[in-house]
């Protein structure tokens, strides 16, 4: 019996230790770096995308200089806060991803855009005289493809004294 006795005091430890506030189901951690911050895309497009987000106790607020962003429903990360952005010149499936434990430092973007992709291709074929073959005519083909893109969001306090539930102060 004591062993038996022993358990269910264990087990009774354990349920008023979970009943305790701040213990037990949790929703996602709290956004550390409250405040209006402005950023940039860096990378690999010519193009850049500017903007800002707010930083608030529960939330990111992003509003970039041209399109739209909305937190996207289906991120399933309680880490990541992720955005996805429309209207975004010269790129497509714009998105930004924040951390929530530090945004302002953790903050990435990717997207897919159109790149200009040059190929050689072999018009004519001939035996050298080691016999193997090779290629005695040939030209440039140009397409274009997709391709994914992304990198590091530079990112600095904001000066533009922006507030929450609004636009950037002029």
């Amino acid at each position: 019996m004591p062993i038996y006795r022993n358990l269910m005091l264990l087990a009774g430890v354990a349920a008023v230790a979970a009943c305790r506030p701040g213990h037990g189901l949790q929703g996602p951690p709290p956004i550390r770096g409250q405040g209006a911050y402005e950023f940039a895309t860096r990378g690999e497009t010519s193009t850049t995308v500017t903007g800002t987000f707010l930083v608030l106790e529960d939330t990111i607020v992003v509003r970039p200089a041209t399109g739209a962003c909305h937190y996207d429903t289906r991120s399933m990360n309680e880490q990541v806060m992720r955005f996805t952005c429309d209207g975004m010149p010269q790129v497509e499936d714009f998105a930004l991803s924040f951390k929530r434990s530090d945004p302002a430092h953790s903050s990435v973007w990717s997207a897919t855009m159109q790149k200009t992709v040059q190929k050689r291709v072999c018009d004519r074929y001939t035996t050298d005289a080691t016999g193997r073959q090779v290629c005695a005519a040939s030209h440039i083909e140009t397409s274009s493809q997709q391709v994914p893109v992304g990198g590091v969001l530079f990112v600095k306090g904001s000066t533009s004294g922006i507030r929450p539930g609004g636009d950037a102060r002029r």
